[in-house]
């Protein structure tokens, strides 16, 4: 599994759910980010060591703000996201440059800020990383100026990529853009943005462009492995899996919580279902792999919101007080097929970490309805939380519980089918650095 850095400004912090300045790291993955969906749609290829970025800087802010530990990361692929949004807007009334202290106008922001990234570019490629970029895709609330400006800079980086070794350029305006709707000002196509909002992508736009990303991912870097193959890896016979149904052979013997009604069928062993208000569910099973009967079982979830939005929990059970300790590095993860939904449901998952210090949720493509809709079509997920350990100090463990969450709105529905879920207690590769505690 290959690792990068990601730079950028708002819209690559957004990429994690809880964001820390490096060289501590985030929490958590969010559906906002393309990558994080190339990712889930590919069998999980490449993970995020560091996200150096930071809401609202100029490229000129945010090159400087995590340089020291930028340089001294041993990731091998550099993203370098959206660059330029916020020296477009901020030119527009002018800025003074926070390196130089030239004053950088709608004029010259895109010979500037070009010649500051490709020196960062340059020196990536000397440390041998190799780099994926991207051209801007600009904000609604963009100046016609400043519309011509980012035209000006993305021609420079196309320019500049062109034939360069180790460089990967994607252009992902196409698919954002609404081609023909303003003659000088950029409008996007409906649903990519996040209500409201003229800049940053909802949990759809992300979707698009990380299925457009997952091509280069699939003929590039080998999937992960899918971290369970057989039963004989499930608790208790394998003492480094949390997990004790992975395979949903036993199908009934579950339990039903708050807010949510069995319509049909049975909620299988180890898990648990509820939901925040009213839901019903009719669950089914069938061969996880068709035509195989030693292959496990998928279970499908057909889920219809009440008459107020809800969000379904799917818990598995969790392993014994005396299974794991407080010193264990912990990871989950499911297989998902989610169908076609008009509501374009939000499908996340966690491993919720409690200790005497409280809890932590590792989210994997953590998502709000608040933020806007998901994609209404049918997908594969691969999820995957990153690795977490408790909260730094805890001395006693309470529970760890994968759960998967599925965020209705009034009246919707939405079905996912699960199989392979898997939890390990992980041997360190390397020692994790710290995170802050809230």
């Amino acid at each position: 599994m290959s690792v990068c850095d990601i730079m950028g400004d708002s819209r690559a912090a957004q990429a994690g759910v809880a964001v820390f300045a490096p060289p501590a790291r985030h929490i958590g993955l969010s559906n906002l980010y393309w990558l994080n969906w190339a990712n889930v749609l590919t069998g999980q290829r490449m993970s995020i060591n560091r996200l150096f970025a930071s809401s609202g800087k100029r490229t000129d802010e945010y090159i400087n703000l995590f340089k020291s530990a930028r340089v001294a990361s041993d990731a091998g692929w550099a993203i370098w996201n959206y660059p330029l949004v916020n020296n477009l807007a901020q030119a527009e009334a002018g800025y003074t440059h926070a390196v130089t202290g030239a004053t950088i106008t709608t004029a010259n922001v895109a010979a500037v800020a070009f010649a500051d990234l490709q020196a960062e570019w340059e020196s990536d490629l000397a440390a041998g990383k190799r780099l994926i970029l991207l051209t801007e895709p600009g904000a609604t609330n963009l100046s016609a100026a400043s519309v011509q400006a980012l035209h000006d800079f993305n021609l420079r980086l196309k320019c500049w990529a062109e034939g360069k070794p180790g460089v990967y350029l994607f252009d992902f305006c196409a698919l954002l853009w609404a081609a023909t709707q303003s003659g000088s000002l950029i409008r996007f196509k409906p649903g990519v943005l996040q209500p409201s909002d003229p800049t940053h992508y909802s949990a759809l736009g992300a979707y698009t462009v990380g299925k457009a990303f997952a091509d280069f991912l699939r003929s590039n870097l080998p999937a992960r492995d899918r971290a369970i193959a057989g039963v004989h890896e499930a608790r208790p016979a394998n003492p480094r899996q949390i997990v004790a149904n992975p395979f949903f052979i036993t199908t009934s013997g579950g339990a039903t919580g708050a807010n949510m009604t069995v319509s049909s069928g049975t909620v299988p062993g180890n898990t648990a279902i509820s939901a925040t208000a009213a839901c019903s569910v009719a669950i089914s099973n069938a061969d996880a792999d068709s035509g195989n009967i030693y292959g496990g079982k998928a279970i499908t979830y057909a889920l219809t919101a009440g008459a107020a939005a809800t969000v379904a929990r799917i818990a598995a059970d969790s392993p014994p007080t005396s299974y794991w300790s407080v010193s264990d590095i912990l990871e989950t993860g499911v297989e998902i097929d989610v169908a076609a939904n008009a509501g374009g449901a939000h499908v996340y998952s966690t491993l919720e970490i409690n200790t005497d210090k409280g809890s932590k949720n590792a989210w994997s493509m953590y998502g709000l309805t608040s933020q806007g809709a998901g994609p209404t079509e049918a997908y594969h997920m691969s999820m995957r939380t990153e690795p977490e350990p408790p909260i730094d100090g805890s001395v006693t463990v309470g529970y760890a519980a994968p759960i998967i969450y599925v965020a209705l709105a009034a009246n919707a529905t939405c079905s996912i089918s699960v199989q392979r879920q898997w939890g390990y207690r992980r041997y360190p590769a390397t020692p994790l650095p710290a995170v802050p505690v809230a």
